[in-house]
Order: structure tokens, then sequence, then C-alpha cells
């Protein structure tokens, strides 16, 4: 499942033009959501990070993932991410209505506490015995 839309860049510095943005999201990865960067061709490459489904979810309501490296939080009638990467820092405003119905849709077919349900912890612990095995 995706949604795409275009994130507005808080950079006071210049005048600001619109990233475009593609979140997705794997029921068989229910907890994460990828959010991938990359301006129609103002990137050489899209930027891809993994955020925990439940800290966008949070930062609907109120700040979230505060100290790490992507904390989301409302702002007046707008939801502000901030991405503090190692490399740098970037700061992105949008409109919650987007977040919050591609959200909904996700808990729709994997509702909260039910990611890992399906997960067989058995095999898992197999496959990674039997990999560091070889």
């Amino acid at each position: 499942m995706h949604t795409t839309f275009d994130l507005l860049p808080r950079d006071r510095s210049r005048e600001s033009t619109p990233v475009h943005v593609i979140l997705s999201w794997d029921p068989t990865e229910a907890v994460a959501v990828s959010v991938t960067f990359g301006h129609h061709g103002g990137l050489r490459e899209p930027v891809t990070w993994v955020i925990a489904r439940d800290t966008l979810a949070a930062g609907l309501l109120g700040p979230s993932g505060v100290g790490g490296d992507v904390i989301v939080y409302p702002v007046l009638d707008r939801l502000r991410i901030v991405l503090n990467p190692p490399s740098g820092h970037a700061e992105f405003d949008l409109d919650p209505t987007v977040l919050d119905r591609f959200l909904l849709e996700t808990y729709r077919q994997c509702p909260a506490g039910a990611e890992f349900d399906d997960l067989d912890v058995e095999a898992e612990l197999l496959a990674l015995i039997e990999s560091e095995a070889a």
C-alpha cells in the first residue's frame, strides 16, 4: 500500500521547493512505514527512511520520537517531521490528514498489537542460527 504527496521543507534561508514523497507500508513488515523522499528530478536518487508506524501515529497527537533521528509533532494545523541524520538536519511540514488517512488504513489491515501475530518465532530463530552456521 502506498500514497504520494508533496512536503514543504522548512528552510527560512531560501525559497523552498516542495519535495515529492511516497509513503509505503507492507503488512509483512507492519511496524514500519517507508518514506521515500525525492523531488521530481530534484535529487539524483530518492532517499528512503524507514520510520516506526507508531512514531508517526503518536506524532499526530503530540511530540513523538523525541531524542531520536526522527521527530514528529503537530504545529497548529500542520504536522512537522524532523530528520536528524548524522550528516545533517531537515524539517518538513505536511497536512496531517494525509498521514492520518494513510495510517488509518494500515491499522485497519493490521491493528496495533497484532503486528507479530503471524510471526513464527521458532522458524525465524532456526533460520538465523542456520545462517550464522553457514
